[in-house]
């Protein structure tokens, strides 16, 4: 393998390990409100229901979910636009060395 190839999948499993890191620390900061939820203080999950810090905790969840959403369709649209070209330059070769 090239050296830039491994570059590329060591660079996407930190990227990802990092990811997953993340989602753990902010889903270990919210198990308190899941073990402490009060009914009388509102719906489950509602910002009415949580203390200042769980606020913050779902409001970074709800951030970083969205940047991952964002990122996802980024991927697939370079994914998209690569295999585009890749196609167009190797299918017409081999549809011209066929004809």
């Amino acid at each position: 393998m090239k050296r830039s190839v491994v570059n590329n999948i060591f660079y996407a499993v930190a990227i990802i390990s990092l990811d997953i890191f993340v989602y753990l620390i902010l889903s270990l900061a919210l198990m308190g409100y899941e073990d402490m939820y009060d009914k009388s203080k509102g719906t489950k999950w509602s910002l009415h229901s949580m203390n200042a810090t769980e606020q913050i905790f779902v409001i970074a969840l709800w951030v970083w979910n969205a940047v991952n959403i964002f990122l996802l369709v980024f991927v697939i649209y370079k994914f998209y636009k690569w295999s585009k070209t890749y196609h167009r330059k190797h299918l017409s070769k081999i549809y011209f060395t066929i004809t």
